[in-house]
C-alpha cells in the first residue's frame, strides 16, 4: 500500500506551541506524506486576496486523510434550556473546515485532535451517541508546578512547558491516528467525492460477472473455427490497474492489450462480451485493464479545474489519482464476493428458479477465488 497523504489543519495556537510541528513530524516518521493547510495556498495568484473555498473544495479531496487539531480557541455563550453558560470552543474556521473535510473524504477519514474540555458541537454525534468521526483528545497543561519553581520565569516556561507537552503526548497521538488509518484506508465511504467506487460496480456487473456466468458454454477464440470449452477451475482473470494514472495511460493500456489474442463469450447477458487472453498448458488466463479507470481520470480533472485563483497543481492531480487508483482497487476487492454477486444475480435472473440462481452464485462465488486484481507499471 502506498504511503497515505494527509492534511493538517488547526488554528494559530497549535502553531506556537509546537503541537502541530510535533503531530507532523511524528507522522511522517510513521510513512505518511503530510501537508500543512497553508501548502493549499502556496500558489495564490495573489496571496494577499485569495478566495480560499474554492482552493478548498479542489484541494481536500486530492488527500486520503485529514487531521484537525481542534483547540479551544474561542468562548461561546450556549442558551440551552432555559439556561446560559460558557464553553471553550474552537475557531469557526476549523469548524468550517470539519465539514468540508468530512463531505470531501468521508467520516472514516476524518481525525479531530481536541483538547478535553473543548466543546464538539452535536451534529458530530452518531449512532449509539458516540462521535462519528474519530476524537482524540488531550489535557490542557497544568502550569501551577511550574510557576511555584519559578515565578519569574513564568512566561518562558509556559512556552517551554507546553512545547514539551506536545512532544510527550504527540507520540501516544500519533499511535492512535496511526492505528486508526490503518484500519481504514481501505473502507469505501458513500461520500467521497471520484467516480472510482461507481465505475467500478459497473466495471464487475457488466464485464467480470458478465464474462463468467456464461463461460461453460464455450468461448470463441482468435484463430479457432468451433468454441472451445475450459473447466472452471482451468479459467483465471487477471485486472491489472496501472501503478500510477496520467494522461497518457489509455495509450499505454492499448498498446499491451495488443500483446494478447481477442476472444469474446457469444451468449453472455444482453450482448456478447469480448476479452484477451492467452493459453498456459490447458489454462484460459484472461487479462484485462479496465478501460473505465478513465472517468475517475476525468472526474479528478473536472474537480481539480474549478475555477480558484490558484495556478496549476500537478502535486494535486498526482495524489488526487493516486487516490482514485486504490479506491477502484478497494471497490474492486469489496464487489468481487458472494453478497455482490448475489445481489446481482437476484436482480438480473428473475426468471430463473431460485434453485437456478443459488447454483449460478455458487459457482460464480468460486470462480472468484482465481480472479486477480493486479498493479503494473505501465
Amino acid at each position: 500500500m502506498r504511503a497515505q497523504n494527509i492534511i493538517l489543519f488547526s488554528s494559530g495556537i497549535s502553531e506556537n506551541n509546537g503541537i502541530l510541528f510535533s503531530v507532523k513530524e511524528e507522522l511522517e516518521v510513521q510513512g505518511y506524506l503530510c501537508s500543512y493547510w497553508r501548502d493549499l495556498f502556496s500558489g495564490a495568484m495573489d496571496p494577499q486576496n485569495i478566495a480560499l473555498l474554492p482552493v478548498l473544495i479542489k484541494k481536500i479531496p486530492t488527500f486520503d486523510f485529514a487531521v484537525l487539531i481542534c483547540e479551544g480557541h474561542d468562548k461561546t455563550q450556549l442558551v440551552r434550556h432555559g439556561q446560559t453558560k460558557v464553553v471553550k470552543t474552537m475557531r469557526d474556521n476549523v469548524l468550517f473546515e470539519i465539514g468540508l473535510c468530512t463531505m470531501a473524504l468521508g467520516m472514516n477519514r476524518v481525525i479531530l485532535l481536541t483538547e478535553s474540555d473543548t466543546r464538539l458541537p452535536e451534529d458530530l454525534m452518531g449512532i449509539h451517541n458516540e462521535s462519528a468521526l474519530k476524537v482524540i483528545k488531550y489535557e490542557p497543561e497544568d502550569l501551577k508546578t511550574y510557576r511555584k519553581a519559578a515565578a519569574e520565569t513564568a512566561d518562558y516556561l509556559n512556552s517551554v512547558s507546553e512545547e514539551i507537552k506536545a512532544i510527550l503526548e504527540v507520540k501516544d497521538l500519533v499511535r492512535d491516528m496511526d492505528l486508526f488509518i490503518r484500519q481504514n484506508q481501505m473502507i469505501l465511504s458513500p461520500t467521497v467525492i471520484g467516480a472510482s467506487v461507481s465505475t467500478a460496480n459497473g466495471y464487475v456487473s457488466n464485464f467480470v460477472l458478465r464474462l463468467l456466468e456464461k463461460c461453460d458454454e464455450g468461448f470463441l477464440l482468435e484463430g479457432e473455427k468451433e468454441l472451445c470449452f475450459f473447466p472452471d477451475e482451468k479459467i483465471f482473470l487477471h485486472i491489472v490497474l496501472p501503478l500510477t494514472y496520467s494522461e497518457l495511460t489509455p495509450a499505454s493500456t492499448r498498446a499491451r492489450m495488443k500483446q494478447y489474442k481477442k476472444g469474446r463469450v457469444s451468449g453472455a447477458r444482453f450482448r456478447e462480451v469480448e476479452f484477451y487472453y492467452h493459453i498456459l498448458g490447458d489454462e484460459l488466463h484472461i487479462v484485462d485493464y479496465p478501460t473505465t479507470m478513465v472517468t475517475s481520470y476525468q472526474t479528478a480533472r473536472l474537480i481539480l479545474n474549478i475555477q480558484a485563483d490558484d495556478r496549476a497543481d500537478p502535486l494535486a492531480e498526482k495524489r488526487f489519482n493516486a487516490k482514485e487508483l486504490d479506491l477502484f482497487e478497494n471497490a474492486l476487492s469489496a464487489l468481487t464476493t458472494e453478497s455482490f454477486i448475489e445481489a446481482t444475480v437476484r436482480h438480473f435472473y428473475t426468471d430463473d428458479t431460485k434453485e437456478e440462481e443459488d447454483r449460478l452464485i455458487r459457482r460464480l462465488t468460486a470462480m472468484m477465488e482465481r480472479v486477480s486484481i493486479e498493479r503494473e507499471d505501465y
